[in-house]
């Protein structure tokens, strides 16, 4: 080996080496300035102390803690527990948003079976806002998840469903329908409606 071939490796190692130590320099730097951030407060407190004493595994596998349960029902001080039989009552009819299914009528079959339902010293929008996950399916279900935590009550609930499950351009089609709407001689209202 040359004296210019030792000189060169020796130069690329020195420069490899140089990289090395200031990557752990910088490493140690975000590292110590991340534990501060943590003591310092920049979580809550009881957020940042687990943080700190738990190993990374933790961090890096599957966890049940930031699943959505959905907005939850304001009811007050009173708790209440659902009975299996009120849920199962709920599932008979249940809704899923796909194009063929109505969402008016779904909700009307709703509404009515939680008409039956009296549970004393809470409300009935509280009863409505409760059951109602329980009667969706598939992407009706998925949509009341991904619902903000202020849909708390049941006015609010049916006012985002409806918006959801019955979008404007149904409701223009509709109008369209009603305001096209002519009856001939002879002919009943529900036959002249059957032939638009």
């Amino acid at each position: 080996m040359s004296d210019f071939q030792f000189k060169a490796t020796t130069l690329a190692d020195l420069e490899r080496s140089r990289r090395n130590s200031r990557l752990r320099l910088v490493h140690r730097q975000r590292s110590s300035s991340h534990l501060n951030s943590l003591k310092e407060g920049s979580l809550g407190p009881r957020i940042r102390m687990s943080m700190v004493n738990q190993p990374i595994t933790i961090f890096s596998s599957p966890s049940a803690t930031h699943i959505s349960l959905g907005p939850q029902a304001e009811i007050g001080d009173v708790d209440f527990e659902m009975q299996p039989s009120l849920i199962h009552m709920v599932q008979a009819s249940t809704f899923s948003g796909k194009p063929h299914e109505v969402a008016n009528t779904y909700l009307q079959n709703f509404l009515e079976v939680c008409s039956t339902i009296a549970i004393k010293g809470v409300t009935t929008g509280a009863i409505r806002h409760r059951l109602l996950p329980f009667s969706l399916l598939g992407k009706a279900k998925q949509w009341f998840y991904s619902l903000p935590d202020d849909v708390d009550t049941w006015s609010k609930c049916a006012i985002a469903f409806l918006n959801k499950f019955i979008p404007m351009s149904k409701t223009s089609a509709l109008w369209a329908r009603i305001s096209s709407f002519c009856q001939k001689a002879e002919e009943t209202i529900p036959e002249a409606w059957e032939r638009l």
